[in-house]
């Protein structure tokens, strides 16, 4: 087992971990993804990304009819074909004000 005695090596680690329980779940088809950039990225930023997709999928199940039923982890690819210009619209607008877990989060222009 590897020793991690650096703070790098114990970011990386808690970074690896957390990306785990967040795969697990996003839809089966973002690992493919994941695993594309695991090379050219930092655990850091792949977490990031993963968090964001995570909020961007719970935005669909939440405002998506034909969505709400099915399981975020069995959404299938061809549902991205299927988003519209108002879709993303929507979602970037959910993204100025949300909660989740009774905390509010605020984004703008910053």
């Amino acid at each position: 087992m590897a020793d991690y005695n650096n703070y790098h090596d114990m970011v990386n680690k808690q970074n690896i971990e957390k990306m785990r329980v967040v795969l697990a779940e996003l839809p089966r088809f973002c690992k493919q993804f994941f695993r594309g950039i695991e090379h050219t990225t930092s655990t850091r930023t792949r977490l990031g990304y993963a968090l964001d997709l995570r909020i961007f999928f719970e935005f669909i199940q939440e405002n998506n009819l034909s969505m709400r039923k099915i399981p975020i982890t069995d959404y299938p690819l061809s549902l991205l074909d299927q988003l519209t210009k108002e879709d993303i619209e929507e979602y970037l607008e959910y993204l100025e004000l949300y909660y989740k877990e009774d905390k509010e989060y605020r984004n703008d222009e910053r």
